[in-house]
């Protein structure tokens, strides 16, 4: 059970890192977009719903595909690994800790090239 615990702290931690690309990306937009700032490991139902909100926005916005692509890439996974990580503390798997981690990765490597774009105009 400790092990489980650590396990999801340690994927918390690495998400809410992740969470910061992802509101930075999401400011450097043609039209900058805010969503809530997460203050503890502690992620709200209001930042869900921001990020959902926002997702569906970003088909509205004015920016190249490839840009708006990447930016739901990072918007989606985020979701889905707090989603898994929700999850997780209810009924433990490793898998759940392990997608969440690896949608973190995915985060990271689009933001990547989402400042890459960004640096180019």
């Amino acid at each position: 059970m400790e092990d489980h615990n650590r396990a999801i702290e340690a994927a918390k931690l690495r998400l809410l890192a992740t969470y910061g690309l992802v509101i930075k990306a999401l400011q450097m937009l043609p039209i900058p977009i805010e969503v809530p700032a997460v203050l503890d490991s502690m992620w709200t139902a209001e930042i869900h719903e921001s990020l959902t909100r926002t997702y569906d926005l970003l088909n509205d916005l004015p920016m190249q595909e490839p840009l708006r692509a990447q930016v739901k890439v990072m918007v989606i996974d985020w979701i889905s690994a707090a989603d898994y990580l929700f999850d997780a503390q209810e009924e433990f798997a490793d898998w759940k800790t392990d997608f969440a981690l690896i949608q973190a990765e995915r985060i990271t490597a689009s933001w990547h090239l989402v400042k890459a774009m960004h640096d180019r105009k």
